[in-house]
């Protein structure tokens, strides 16, 4: 009888303690559950701040006018090799989607191409040692009313003005450290002369500084490609019956 009774005093003990064991572990496998969860929770949340930043970023990027023009809706067709049947001009001016083209530019956004000064010499040059490094692009009244280029100060370009006649950007006015602008003259392989300053354009995205700049009439309006305009929610539509339209001829 006591061999029982100890026997069983010990097995109730032990019983005791696993069950002691059982909740204690309960109790730390509750607290890392909760852990857990609320680690995902704080994470989830992280994940959707951040893509919410990023859909700001980009509706900044398509649609601020800060950036110096409005790419919102825009198309281009570039000139390509195997598409010279394609009668892409006709094709855009009879869909009524289509609200507007610019012909003879390359498009800016991406830049496809643009050439570089370095000017040695300008009007109120104070180092004579100072050299800038200008891009060369090319602007005209049609280019700034379908970009919705902004004029600072001055005017913009036009046929009856002389091949001397040039705009700058606000990059480009702040390098040769003119306050005013208009009318002063910088030394290239001729004389130009500033007749306006445009809002500095991006490019490239908004943490690269934006690189002065030099703008001229297009000499040649053949050049470049066919930016087109598309009416708002109408993109998809407009770019498949491109498609169809290029599938016809090839």
């Amino acid at each position: 009888i006591s061999l029982a009774a100890i026997l069983i005093r010990y097995v109730s003990k032990q019983s005791l303690l696993d069950s002691i064991k059982h909740k204690s572990n309960l109790h730390l496998s509750g607290w890392f559950y909760k852990g857990s969860v609320s680690f995902q929770l704080f994470v989830s949340i992280g994940l959707v701040f951040c893509t919410m930043v990023m859909m700001k970023q980009l509706d900044y990027l398509l649609n601020s006018k800060e950036l110096g023009l409005n790419r919102h809706n825009i198309g281009v067709i570039a000139s390509g090799y195997g598409f010279e049947g394609v009668p892409f001009k006709e094709i855009l001016e009879q869909m009524p989607d289509v609200i507007e083209c610019l012909y003879g530019f390359y498009t800016p956004i991406p830049k496809m191409s643009f050439y570089s000064y370095e000017v040695r010499e300008w009007e109120g040059q104070a180092d004579k040692e100072q050299r800038i490094k200008l891009e060369k692009e090319t602007i005209n009244q049609d280019y700034a009313n379908f970009f919705q280029v902004e004029v600072l100060e001055g005017n913009m370009l036009d046929e009856k003005d002389g091949k001397e006649a040039v705009l700058i950007n606000e990059a480009a006015a702040k390098a040769f450290g003119w306050d005013h602008p208009i009318g002063k003259k910088i030394h290239l392989n001729e004389k130009c002369i500033v007749k306006g300053v445009i809002k500095n354009i991006s490019y490239n995205a908004p943490i690269h500084p934006v690189a002065p700049a030099m703008f001229f009439l297009p000499d040649n309006i053949g050049r470049g490609g066919i930016i087109f305009k598309v009416k708002e929610g109408t993109w998809n539509v407009v770019s498949e019956k491109i498609k169809a339209e290029v599938n016809k001829v090839n």
